[in-house]
């Protein structure tokens, strides 16, 4: 389809811009443009809350007004939020500069979680927190990143097959929606779909093209939600089966990278798996791991080579000892 050949385009171009930028700076000087983009990221959306709040603000059935600054949707400057807010955090306990700019980034952070109302964003958030609290322990980066992968995991499977206990904390004690407002019925959509085109895909983003929306979703579904608000399955649907378990492969290989590093890069690798951890903790949710519109698709790739960094460093130290 047409859009799928475009977005395909601008994802090649987007990939191929950002490996073009990361190899233009050091390790140190990334670091300090992700946290200089994170704090202007934050300010921007702050200052167009206060001065514009009528354009910036959107009313949820479920919370009333809510708001979403520059970005869509509420849950994208929740979820962007918490990302500037975990890296300034990391910055302010282990890189001990720049404090005023991570201080502000920080509070800017906050502020936008608690005007976007997003519960995603508010639990991603409590992660994070636990996180950086293991990180400032020290506890070894194997065994925070085995259980972070433990809970990843956990979470996954609890949100897509919720027990009996868990439905009825969701439902009864929190008051909350087990469709996840809908995500559901799209997630059953997607798994039909999937199974018709298990191996091939539709191409990236075909299906919940506009094209393939009168043509076929339309039908089943009342409005064309452009992705399949889970990660994972959209890259199914993208590109098969086979791309998922590519995709797969190449995490692993940044986990190992992580958890392979010395105590020399103890700090700047947690840092890089945070911030991939989060990544794949939204995901569960909404669609960001090969999606060209969304930041989170450049930042893996950036992380990867923050950890390529580290691991060259590691060698020349060794091998200079």
């Amino acid at each position: 389809m047409k859009t799928s050949f475009t977005i395909s385009i601008y994802l090649f171009c987007t990939t191929l811009f950002v490996l073009s930028f990361v190899n233009m700076y050091s390790k140190e000087q990334l670091i300090n443009l992700i946290l200089k983009y994170a704090f202007l990221l934050m300010l921007i959306n702050i200052v167009f809350i206060c001065l514009l709040p009528d354009l910036t603000r959107s009313f949820d059935f479920r919370y009333g007004n809510v708001y979403k600054g520059l970005f869509l949707q509420k849950n994208a400057l929740g979820k962007y939020a918490v990302l500037c807010f975990f890296m300034s955090a990391w910055a302010l306990l282990f890189l001990k500069k720049n404090n005023f700019l991570n201080i502000i980034t920080i509070f800017f952070s906050i502020i936008c979680i608690i005007l976007s109302k997003s519960s995603g964003a508010a639990f991603i958030f409590m992660i994070s927190l636990v996180l950086l609290s293991l990180f400032k322990i020290g506890f070894p980066k194997k065994t925070i990143i085995s259980i972070m992968m433990v809970s990843f995991l956990t979470v996954f499977y609890f949100i897509l097959s919720p027990p009996k206990i868990i439905q009825y904390l969701l439902e009864d004690l929190l008051n909350r929606d087990l469709t996840y407002t809908g995500r559901v019925y799209i997630w059953d959509i997607t798994k039909k779909a999937i199974m018709q085109r298990p191996f091939s895909g539709y191409g990236i983003n075909a299906f919940w093209s506009s094209e393939y929306y009168k043509e076929v979703n339309s039908k089943y579904i009342a409005f064309n939600p452009t992705h399949s608000h889970d990660g994972f399955l959209d890259i199914i649907l993208s590109v098969g089966i086979v791309g998922l378990l590519l995709y797969i492969l190449w995490g692993l290989i940044l986990l190992r990278m992580c958890m392979n590093l010395s105590k020399y890069n103890y700090s700047f690798a947690l840092l890089c798996f945070g911030i991939y951890f989060l990544i794949l903790l939204n995901n569960i949710m909404e669609t960001d791991l090969i999606y060209p519109y969304s930041m989170f698709y450049p930042l893996q790739i950036i992380v990867f080579f923050l950890v390529s960094y580290l691991r060259k460093e590691e060698n020349l130290l060794e091998k200079s000892i």
